[in-house]
C-alpha cells in the first residue's frame, strides 16, 4: 500500500496510491485520488475526489463524488453521478442517474434513466423511465414507455409504448407507435399516429397522420392533414390536403386547399376555393366560392353560390345557378334552375328548366317547364307544352304538345303540333296550325295557316288566310 492515510481492510484489497483512499470491501481496489472508498466485494475506483464503489464487481474510474452501488455498475468519470442499477453505467456528465438494470447515461446533466435498458445519451434534465426507453438528447425530455424515444428537442415526451418524438420543442406521441418528427407543440395520440411536423398539431385516429402546417386535427382512423392551418379531418380515411379551415367530416371524403370548405359526406370531395360546401355522398365541389353540392354524385364546377342539390345533378358555373332535380344540369350563367329530372340551361340569367328533359340554352328569364321542352335564346319565352320548342325572341309560348315558336314577340303556339314562324301577338292554336308572321293574327282551325300579314283569323279547318298589304 502506497500513498497516504490510505486503508485497505477487505481481504485481498489494495490502496496504490492517493491519500485517504478506503477499501474495504473483499479484494477491492483504490488506485489514486483522494478520499475514494471501495466497499463492495470485487469493487475498484481507479482515480478522482470522494468516488464510492459499494457493491459487488463495481466500479469507478474517476471524477468527483461519484457512486456506482449496484453489482457490476459503473461510471466512467464527471461528478455526482450515479450508478445504482444493476449492471448500469454512467459515462460521464454532472448529475446524472442510471437507476435500473442495464440503464445507462452517457453524460450531459441532471439526466435519469430509470428503466431497464433504459438510455440517456446526454443533454440536460432528460429522463427515460421506461423498459428500453430511451433520449438521446436535447432538455427536459421525457421518455416514458417500453421502447419509447426522444432523439433531441426540448421538452418532448414519448409516453406510449414504442412512442417517439425525433425532434423540436414541447411535443407529445402518447399513442401506441405514435411519433412526432418535429416542430411545437404537437401531439400524436392514435395508435400508429404521426405529426411530421408544424405547430400545435393532433393526430388523435389511429393510424392518422398531420404532415405539417398549424392547429390542424387528423382525428379519425386512417385520416390525414398534409399541412396547411385549422383543418380537420374527422372521418376515417378523410384527408385535408392544405388550405385554411377546411373539413373532411366522413369516410374518405377529402379537400384539397382552399378556405373554409367542407366536404362532409361519404366519399365527397372539395378542390380549392372559398366556403364550398361538398354534403352528398360522392359530390363534389372543384372551387369558386359558396358552392354546394348535397345531391349524391352530384357536382358544381366553380363560380359562386352554385347548387346542385340531387343525385348526379350538376352546375358547371356561374353564378347563383341550382341544379335540383335527379340528374339535372345547369352550364353558367345567372340565378337560372333545372329543377325538372334530366332537365338543363346551358346559359343566360333567370332561367328555368322546370319539365323533365327539359332544356334552356340562353337568354333570359326564359322557362321550359314542358316535358321534353326547350327554349333555344331569347326573354321571357315559355315552352310549356310536351315537346314544345321555342327558338328565340320574346314573351313567346309554346303551350301544346310538340308546338314550336320560332321567333318574333308575344306569340302563342297552343293547339297540338301547332306553329309560329315570327311576328308579334300570333296565335296558333289549333292542332296542326301555323302562323308564318305578321301581327295579331290567329290561326284557330285545324291544319289552319296564316301565312303573314296584320289582324287575320282562320277558324275553320284546314283554313289559309290571305297575306295583307
Amino acid at each position: 500500500m502506497v500513498g497516504k492515510k490510505n486503508k485497505a481492510k477487505g481481504e485481498y484489497s489494495s490502496v496504490n496510491g492517493g491519500q485517504q483512499n478506503d477499501a474495504s470491501g473483499s479484494s477491492s481496489s483504490v488506485s489514486a485520488g483522494f478520499s475514494n472508498v471501495a466497499s463492495g466485494s470485487s469493487s475498484s475506483v481507479s482515480s478522482g475526489r470522494f468516488n464510492v464503489a459499494s457493491a459487488i464487481y463495481s466500479s469507478v474510474s474517476g471524477g468527483v463524488n461519484n457512486a456506482a452501488s449496484k453489482s457490476y455498475s459503473f461510471v466512467s468519470g464527471g461528478a455526482n453521478n450515479v450508478a445504482s442499477g444493476g449492471i448500469s453505467t454512467v459515462s460521464g456528465g454532472m448529475d446524472n442517474i442510471a437507476s435500473e438494470y442495464y440503464s445507462s447515461v452517457s453524460g450531459g446533466v441532471e439526466n435519469v434513466a430509470s428503466g431497464y435498458y433504459a438510455s440517456v445519451s446526454g443533454g440536460k434534465k432528460n429522463a427515460a423511465s421506461g423498459r428500453q426507453s430511451s433520449v438521446s438528447g436535447g432538455s427536459n425530455n421525457t421518455a416514458t414507455k417500453k421502447n419509447s424515444s426522444v432523439s433531441g428537442g426540448k421538452e418532448n415526451i414519448a409516453s406510449a409504448y414504442y412512442s417517439s418524438v425525433s425532434g423540436g420543442n414541447s411535443n407529445e406521441a402518447n399513442g401506441e407507435y405514435s411519433s412526432v418528427s418535429g416542430g411545437l407543440k404537437n401531439n400524436a395520440t392514435g395508435t400508429e399516429s404521426s405529426i411530421s411536423a408544424g405547430r400545435r398539431n393532433i393526430a388523435s385516429g389511429p393510424y392518422s397522420s398531420v404532415s405539417g402546417g398549424s392547429y390542424n386535427h387528423a382525428s379519425d382512423t386512417d385520416s390525414s392533414v398534409s399541412g396547411g392551418k385549422s383543418n380537420i379531418a374527422s372521418g376515417s380515411f378523410a384527408s385535408v390536403s392544405a388550405g385554411y379551415g377546411n373539413q373532411a367530416n366522413d369516410t374518405a371524403a377529402s379537400v384539397v386547399g382552399g378556405r373554409f370548405n367542407d366536404a362532409n359526406a361519404y366519399y365527397a370531395t372539395v378542390i380549392g376555393g372559398n366556403r364550398n360546401v361538398a354534403s352528398g355522398r360522392y359530390s363534389s365541389v372543384s372551387g369558386g366560392e359558396t358552392n354546394s353540392a348535397s345531391g349524391e354524385f352530384a357536382s358544381v364546377s366553380g363560380g359562386s353560390n352554385n347548387k346542385a342539390t340531387k343525385k348526379n345533378s350538376s352546375v358547371s358555373g356561374g353564378k347563383e345557378n341550382t341544379a335540383s332535380a335527379y340528374y339535372s344540369s345547369v352550364s353558367g350563367g345567372h340565378s337560372n334552375e333545372a329543377n325538372g329530372e334530366f332537365a338543363s340551361v346551358s346559359g343566360g340569367y333567370y332561367n328555368n328548366a322546370s319539365g323533365k328533359e327539359s332544356s334552356v340554352s340562353a337568354g333570359q328569364e326564359n322557362v321550359a317547364s314542358g316535358r321534353y321542352s326547350s327554349v333555344s335564346g331569347g326573354w321571357s319565352n315559355v315552352a310549356s307544352g310536351r315537346i314544345s320548342f321555342v327558338s328565340a325572341g320574346e314573351r313567346n309560348v309554346a303551350s301544346g304538345d310538340e308546338s314550336s315558336v320560332s321567333g318574333g314577340g308575344s306569340n302563342d303556339a297552343s293547339g297540338r303540333w301547332s306553329s309560329v314562324s315570327a311576328g308579334e301577338g300570333n296565335v296558333a292554336s289549333g292542332m296542326y296550325s301555323s302562323v308564318s308572321g305578321g301581327d295579331n293574327n290567329v290561326a284557330f282551325g285545324d291544319y289552319a295557316t296564316v301565312i303573314g300579314g296584320q289582324d287575320n283569323t282562320i277558324e275553320q279547318n284546314f283554313g289559309l288566310g290571305p297575306l295583307n298589304p
